[in-house]
């Protein structure tokens, strides 16, 4: 046999090997025993926030340890019929991250009945990259009850970068001082173009009222994560988003 059909060999196993080492545990992970399965971390938390797109869906999970971002390819519309907001998920981590994709998911727990009119649901409008947002992006309570108030300067925000005010009130409505606070702005991977992030520590300048620079990298509508910490302990996380032209 000639020396370069060895070669040839050896390089089509090598190939082969580094290959299966990387897809298959995704792959056949699904179809394996649970003794074969590689070690996961199983989390539990609701479901906060759903979002359809045309081929992905995106839950955003608050979940004791904090908020997983997970985003669905495969079986999208099972997962839109199955999971609802308000749902409480358990899913199968390889560890925990705040960004996961395709995670299995184990359990869904429907907290109350859904009725009949409810389980439609009416497609998301984003506004497109160029449109005005608001000045001020009112952020719905998270489950610990804490409210976020959002303003950019100047508004609508701008490309490079922005003043941005952030407001922090508990549920009662009452202002919420001398927090630890985070703003991060978050897009997912689309095609061949990488997620994209960039946050900012806010601080102190009023009662319950937060100030700091952001800088937006292209002109989008982000997935914006407002995070309130006091003595290290996360006391409450707000989704919303900050359309930028």
């Amino acid at each position: 046999m000639k020396a370069w059909v060895i070669v040839l060999i050896l390089l089509i196993g090598v190939a082969l090997g580094v290959s299966g080492t990387i897809l298959a545990p995704k792959l056949a992970g699904p179809y394996l025993p649970e003794s074969f399965r590689a070690k996961t971390e199983v989390v539990e938390g609701e479901v906060d926030r759903k979002l359809r797109e045309q081929d992905r869906l995106l839950l955003t999970v608050q979940t004791s340890q904090g908020t997983v971002l997970a985003t669905f390819k495969q079986k999208v519309a099972e997962i839109d019929l199955l999971v609802q907001k308000g749902d409480m998920v358990t899913l199968a981590l390889r560890r925990y991250e705040p960004f996961v994709e395709e995670p299995v998911i184990e359990r869904v727990r429907k907290l109350q009945p859904t009725k009949p009119e409810a389980a439609k649901q009416e497609p998301t409008s984003r506004p497109k990259a160029g449109e005005p947002s608001p000045p001020e992006t009112a952020a719905a309570p998270g489950p610990s009850g804490i409210t976020a108030q959002v303003t950019t300067d100047p508004s609508p925000a701008k490309v490079g970068r922005n003043r941005v005010r952030v407001e922090v009130t508990d549920g009662s409505g009452q202002p919420i001082p001398d927090a630890e606070v985070e703003l991060r702005i978050f897009m997912p991977q689309m095609g061949s173009m990488a997620p994209m992030e960039s946050k900012a520590i806010l601080s102190p300048v009023d009662g319950g009222e937060y100030a700091g620079e952001l800088d937006i990298p292209m002109a989008w509508t982000w997935e914006t994560t407002i995070t309130a910490r006091k003595d290290g302990r996360v006391i409450g996380t707000v989704m919303t988003s900050i359309t930028a032209r």
